[in-house]
């Protein structure tokens, strides 16, 4: 006796069964794709940080050379300023000297000594005092702008060393992997599946004697499904796997 009722059942149950496993294979498939464009995405970043890091020490090295170069100038600008006035007050001291000689001897030379002559002379060192004090007033006024210029060098060097920190003050941050996908059971479904098509059987009376397994069944009616893979999910300490296998053979012959 032929069990319709049953075998549709079965196969469907077959059906079932490859269907969640397929659906398990495509979860599996677009984790790993996933796990894949993460991993790939943090060792991106890893290279694109380190390419900053070596652009931010090459920078910030750049910029102390500037400031240096800037603070040597400053300082040789003021030494030379320096040694000019050296000279000059020099030069200016030895004149003071020949016009208080020149002095003397013109007033020997008209019989004045006294007062007049020792005013004169004080009036000739004056002249050095003054030329003197005007140079002075210069160099520190020279000294004054090399302060202001090392401090606008030292504020512009913090302006670059903060742009260019900002650069790297961030470290990339790993995505978090993404949960491995719920699988489903194809022995399940189709044990399932199975059972509710042989109940569909005996309620439509398709099995009425102990006899009917044999006779409505002539040849044996084997059903094979397997299916079996094997998957890493993610990487690293939190790598998971997996592994499926699903094996299912039934012999309807009474033997």
């Amino acid at each position: 006796m032929c069990a319709p009722t049953a075998i549709s059942g079965v196969l469907g149950a077959v059906g079932d069964a490859q269907a969640v496993n397929q659906q398990n294979n495509a979860k599996i498939r677009q984790y790993k794709i996933k796990d894949r464009m993460r991993v790939t995405k943090a060792i991106r970043d890893d290279l694109l940080y380190k390419t900053k890091k070596v652009q931010f020490e090459q920078n910030v090295d750049s910029a102390n050379i500037a400031a240096q170069r800037s603070y040597t100038d400053a300082q040789i600008s003021l030494n030379k300023n320096m040694a000019q006035i050296f000279l000059k007050n020099y030069e200016s001291m030895q004149d003071m000297f020949k016009s208080g000689g020149e002095i003397e001897v013109g007033f020997a030379e008209r019989g004045v000594g006294g007062s007049a002559l020792a005013k004169a002379l004080l009036v000739n060192k004056a002249k050095l005092g003054i030329v003197e004090a005007n140079r002075a007033r210069f160099l520190t006024n020279t000294v004054y702008d090399m302060n202001r210029s090392n401090q606008s060098t030292e504020i512009k060097l913090k302006d670059v060393l903060n742009k260019e920190f900002s650069s790297v003050a961030l470290q990339p941050v790993r995505d978090i992997p993404d949960p491995p996908p719920i699988l489903g059971n194809p022995a399940l479904t189709f044990a399932l599946g199975a059972g509710k098509a042989l109940a569909s059987g005996f309620a439509a009376g398709e099995f009425d004697g102990p006899g009917d397994w044999s006779s409505g069944m002539d040849n044996a009616f084997d059903i094979d499904f397997s299916d079996s893979g094997s998957s890493i999910f993610g990487s690293g300490p939190g790598q998971i796997s997996y592994g499926s296998t699903f094996e299912f053979d039934t012999n309807w012959m009474n033997n």
